[in-house]
């Protein structure tokens, strides 16, 4: 690894111990090996791209009005995959794209959803909020387009 690399690596590195830090207030159910690689991030979100597709080519997303209270809307839809409470999955938090997604219990987001809703991409005028298993057994995303919120979710694709 030459230097301007290793520069790059320690820098992500430091940006997940502050956001590390930040997630333990909420949870200490998280840990610096719950981060996923930038390659494993990126080829997920790839697949769930797919899967988002897919469900909207077949009329299986949710659509709202920009005016919907998304945050609501979320906390209402993710309590149907309460019976995953004890089992891991994968959060694209804001800057997901930059350290990489980070694994963390199911049971953790349901009991702090504001939390993460607020540590989501969507919190700062971004476009989604993506919660899904890694092997995308089930998922739960909101889009925000120009016009308005989808709701993706699926289970067993």
């Amino acid at each position: 690894m030459d230097r301007k690399e290793r520069i790059k690596y320690l820098q992500m590195m430091n940006r997940r111990r502050l956001l590390l830090r930040e997630m333990q207030k909420h949870t200490n159910e998280i840990v610096l090996d719950d981060f996923l690689s930038l390659d494993k991030t990126k080829e997920l979100q790839t697949e769930v791209y797919k899967i988002m597709d897919k469900l909207e080519s077949t009329k299986n997303s949710v659509i709202r009005p920009l005016d919907t209270n998304y945050v609501d809307w979320y906390i209402d839809n993710i309590h149907s995959f309460s019976k995953y409470r004890d089992e891991k999955i994968v959060f694209f938090h804001e800057q997901a794209m930059d350290i990489g997604a980070v694994e963390i219990n199911f049971n953790a987001v349901l009991n702090n959803i504001n939390y993460i809703v607020s540590a989501s991409e969507m919190a700062e005028n971004g476009c989604r909020i993506f919660l899904v298993k890694k092997d995308l057994k089930f998922g739960l995303c909101i889009w925000k387009s120009e016009y308005d919120f989808q709701l993706y979710k699926w289970e067993e694709i």
